[in-house]
């Protein structure tokens, strides 16, 4: 090992773990998409069998309603509170289908003056005119409320039982609960929504009715299938029933075949497959320490391969680790240095730069003053010994003359021209007016660097037309 490798393990075996992790979600992740794809299915089709349930059921329920309340001679508003009202006090309406009955018999008795009835309606102070014209509902509602007003219980209980027969001991809780406990019951009924309206009712039982036709549409349209399919299977069964001889025949032949195929690849099997198989398990039987030091070694030299090759990769992960640790901590300091030098660099060569510009100034100056030096005559050079009413005209500068290079420099002037002093011209940089263009490269400015360079760029050469004012050399163009 070149370096400690603990880091690199503890990292792989985080790694091995979140990926196992991660395998273990994704499946059970798939398996729950799975599961919640067939949720899904199986509670679209219960949604709708739910639904229809509850249409059934609902559709069972107007049925009832509109069945019964026709039975008892009652509306099916009624039907509903009276429902409600017994369903609280114990009893079921459904029940009083014979108390109904019997109550009927004794106002048609009461009609015709009978003993039992008189007496009873009489005791809860009611005749034949009282009932007279009402429904069956009403009837029955006037009678459970004159029932409530007696306060002898035993004396109501006679009454309720010769007027309802058995359903009046049924009735026993309402009838204690007082006079205006109906009224106020059929008012919760109606609060609590327990109440449908008639449309209800009649949706319910067209509903119903329109169930129990498509049921027997279907077993019509079976039955006729039925009927229809009936002759060509009668008439199979004949022929079966004719041809059997033949058939027993051929199935007699059939199966002698099968049985004879079957005999004929057993023979076959036993006598040469099987030998060869015992031989060879034989053999296998035999040379299984061989073969199983043979296995053994190959799967020991897989090992050590693998071995071999995870261990390179774990001294390389840690030597790549331990770099790495070095090196990203001084990224920045790298950074920084680079800057820096380069920055210098840089400045060093806008220096140069800027001293090499005016060493060649200079030199150009001196190379131009040469060359109008040799273009004058011998004794024109010799300033100091000839008069000056002798010399001749150093030159004549129709373009202007930059700078004089000598005392006793003869210049041929021209009209329009201006000649100063030396004070005046070494004074004069600031106040001499020309027409200076000013042309910069790559003058783009993307950031501070360009901003930066720019100024020193213009810097270096307002310092250079500076020094060319000094001399009296004016550039048009820098």
């Amino acid at each position: 090992m070149l370096c400690d490798t603990a880091k690199a393990e503890a990292s792989l075996s985080k790694t091995e773990k979140h990926a196992d992790s991660l395998g273990t979600k994704l499946g059970n992740g798939i398996k729950t998409a799975g599961k919640w794809g067939l949720a899904i299915g199986a509670g679209a089709t219960a949604a709708g069998a739910a639904l229809l349930g509850v249409a059934n059921k609902a559709a069972e329920t107007t049925d009832h309603i509109d069945k019964m309340s026709q039975k008892l001679g009652m509306s099916r508003e009624g039907f509903q509170e009276w429902d409600f009202i017994l369903s609280q006090n114990g009893a079921s309406i459904d029940g009083m289908q014979a108390g109904m009955k019997t109550l009927t018999n004794q106002v048609d008795e009461l009609s015709k003056g009978g003993k039992v009835a008189t007496d009873a309606f009489g005791q809860l102070g009611l005749s034949y005119e009282d009932m007279a014209g009402l429904s069956q509902e009403q009837i029955f509602e006037k009678t459970i409320v004159a029932l409530q007003g007696v306060e002898d219980t035993t004396k109501r209980a006679a009454i309720a039982n010769d007027l309802l027969g058995k359903s009046g001991s049924e009735l026993a809780p309402l009838l204690n609960a007082g006079a205006d406990s109906v009224e106020a019951m059929k008012k919760q009924a109606k609060d609590l929504g327990l109440v449908m309206s008639d449309d209800a009712v009649n949706a319910g039982v067209k509903f119903t009715d329109t169930m129990d036709q498509l049921k027997r549409s279907f077993g019509a349209v079976f039955t006729q299938v039925g009927t229809a399919v009936m002759p060509m299977f009668t008439d199979f069964a004949n022929w079966i029933i004719k041809n059997m001889p033949a058939i027993q025949s051929v199935f007699k032949n059939v199966f002698t075949t099968i049985s004879t195929v079957a005999s004929t690849a057993y023979e076959w099997f036993n006598t040469y497959l099987l030998p060869i198989l015992v031989t060879l398990y034989g053999w296998i039987e035999e040379n299984m320490p061989a073969i199983k030091k043979v296995v053994e070694f190959v799967f020991e030299a897989i090992g050590k391969y693998v071995k071999t090759v995870w261990s390179i990769y774990v001294e390389l992960f840690s030597i790549l680790q331990a770099l790495w640790d070095f090196i990203s901590p001084t990224f920045p300091l790298i950074q920084e240095v680079v800057e820096v030098t380069f920055g210098a660099i840089v400045k060093s060569v806008e220096f140069v730069v800027d001293v090499f510009d005016r060493v060649t100034g200079a030199i150009k100056t001196a190379i131009d003053w040469l060359g109008s030096w040799n273009d004058t005559d011998a004794e024109e050079k010799n300033v100091g010994t000839s008069s000056s009413s002798s010399k001749k005209v150093n030159g004549s500068h129709a373009n202007g003359l930059a700078y004089v290079p000598f005392d006793g420099y003869i210049a041929e002037l021209h009209e329009g021209e201006r000649v100063l002093t030396k004070e005046q011209n070494q004074g004069a940089g600031g106040n001499i007016t020309n027409n200076i263009e000013i042309n910069l490269k790559d003058a783009t400015i993307r950031n501070n660097e360009d901003v930066s360079r720019l100024a020193k760029t213009l810097s270096r050469e307002l310092h250079k037309l500076q020094f060319n004012a000094q001399r009296g050399t004016m550039p048009s163009t820098i």
